[in-house]
């Protein structure tokens, strides 16, 4: 836990606390040694004062004497590396982004509520096609999107039904080309582009199925 509050900024480290009193006000014990631990951020340099029994000491005022004493301090410090992930997650889902609008594009889905669902699909379907960065991973997202599209409630006729795994099946080559290229190129320039068959092997065919 200690390399993961290493990790925050101080304003992190501020916000994780606000976060903590105002979803868990009624756990003292957990905020009393929150506090503790936020006075060493971010070094944690003074290690007598974070050793279990001064630390214990401190937080409690009275001495560590016993195994369960001990047990009770270190699952206070397991919860609040739980929800420093909780919160860490939390941050994450406020940036704007891919990551965002995917996230609840997928809660929607779960719930069935398709006027939600469609607004975040053609959203990121917007993003992509307009994202100038042609990589492996911008192809993938496609792949799986249309794959999503495809595959949840949809009405779409025979014919355009066809046209649907027609893009499934262009935007898995596209992937696996853009996929072997960085393999293939990386392989390569591991071994020095010297004599690799399996990694040639995938350029040549990556290459030609780019060209088709």
């Amino acid at each position: 836990m200690f390399f993961l509050l290493k990790k925050l900024s101080s304003e992190e480290m501020k916000g994780f606390g606000s976060y903590l009193k105002g979803f868990y006000p009624r756990q003292k014990v957990l905020l009393t040694t929150f506090d503790y631990l936020h006075k060493y951020h971010p070094d944690f340099r003074l290690v007598k004062k974070l050793e279990a029994g001064y630390a214990y000491q401190k937080i409690f005022g009275q001495p560590l004497v016993s195994k369960s004493q001990r047990s009770n301090l270190f699952n206070t410090l397991g919860e609040i590396k739980k929800y420093l992930e909780d919160y860490l997650l939390w941050l994450e889902t406020q940036k704007a982004g891919y990551k965002r609008e995917k996230m609840l594009m997928d809660i929607y889905r779960e719930r069935n509520i398709q006027p939600f669902y469609q607004k975040y699909f053609e959203q990121i379907r917007s993003r992509l096609d307009e994202d100038d960065n042609q990589d492996m991973w911008n192809e993938f997202r496609k792949l799986e999107l249309q794959h999503l599209k495809y595959f949840y409630k949809n009405t779409s006729s025979y014919k355009d039904r066809i046209d649907q795994v027609l893009n499934l099946e262009e935007y898995l080559n596209a992937f696996w080309v853009n996929s072997m290229l960085k393999f293939g190129c990386e392989m390569a320039f591991l071994k020095g582009l010297v004599r690799n068959e399996k990694s040639l092997s995938m350029l040549s065919e990556a290459c030609q199925l780019q060209q088709k």
